[in-house]
């Protein structure tokens, strides 16, 4: 489906997005080198991390569309929303683990690094079978899953640019 701004969304992908996020999972898990190519995917999966966890997948269905088709409804608030979930704590965390000083990096830096290393460890560790530890995968694995992230960290900047 399109929403009012012309987007389009693959609503299947985001109710799936949905479960995994109500299984005990988060927003991290769920990123996917398909959801890099697919802009329904993309765009649902964002989506999906905007809807409040803890109901049923159709009452997750009915909620999204019920907001959708509000006069108000922000289809370009999914690319800002998901790039600022670092809360301040987190910011702080990253400069100090990584030995930055805070004002040598904007916030969306701040931000797209703890998002690329949160979505990265997540790709990282589905690479690892249940014998395996997260340091055991290949660099050509870690390539693999940085490339992912950064392919979605680079068409999130884009659009929350863009808009």
């Amino acid at each position: 489906m399109e929403d009012n701004e012309g987007e389009t969304m693959d609503v299947s992908y985001m109710l799936g997005a949905n479960k995994a996020l109500n299984s005990g999972s988060d927003q991290w898990e769920t990123v996917t080198r398909t959801m890099t190519e697919d802009r329904g995917m993309y765009n649902g999966f964002l989506e999906a991390c905007r809807q409040e966890g803890g109901r049923s997948t159709g009452e997750l269905r009915e909620d999204f569309l019920d907001q959708v088709s509000q006069p108000g409804y922000n289809g370009s608030a999914r690319y800002t929303e998901y790039m600022n979930t670092p809360s301040q704590d987190m910011r702080d965390m990253y400069c100090s683990q990584n030995f930055y000083a805070p004002e040598s990096l904007t916030v969306q830096e701040q931000n797209r690094g703890i998002l690329h290393n949160m979505i990265s460890g997540r790709i990282r560790g589905k690479m690892c079978s249940d014998q395996e530890d997260i340091y055991s995968i290949t660099a050509d694995q870690a390539a693999q899953a940085d490339t992912i992230v950064d392919d979605f960290l680079d068409q999130l900047e884009k659009d929350t640019r863009g808009r």
